[in-house]
């Protein structure tokens, strides 16, 4: 599964929170995911969020006359939490998209 709403969203939010919304080469023009899929003999389907999304999701999770990729197409920026600060480890990241709260201990992965 693609989760695709067409952004680097990791690197987005990090321009968003630490550089003052200074956005650069974080738009992606995504290639279309379906056809490069079939083309290595996949099934593929293509999931809006705004269109048919449970019967599409049930498709999906039922398919089983082999592998199968679905792209979903999403419009939100919602944030990439946990995140990591740029400049600090893995041991100390962002929980909270406000930055109140950090995770400091060990990675929980």
């Amino acid at each position: 599964m693609i989760i695709n709403n067409s952004k680097q969203s990791m690197v987005s939010m990090w321009q968003k929170l630490f550089y003052e919304g200074r956005y650069i080469a974080t738009d992606m023009k995504n290639p279309p995911f379906e056809k490069v899929v079939e083309s290595l003999g996949c099934k593929s389907l293509r999931i809006d969020i705004h269109s048919n999304l449970d019967k599409d999701l049930q498709y999906f999770l039922d398919y089983e006359d082999g592998p199968i990729v679905a792209n979903v197409i999403t419009y939100d920026d919602e944030p990439v939490l946990p995140m990591v600060s740029p400049g600090f480890a893995l041991d100390n990241m962002v929980i909270d998209e406000n930055l109140n709260h950090k995770f400091d201990g060990d990675a929980p992965c």
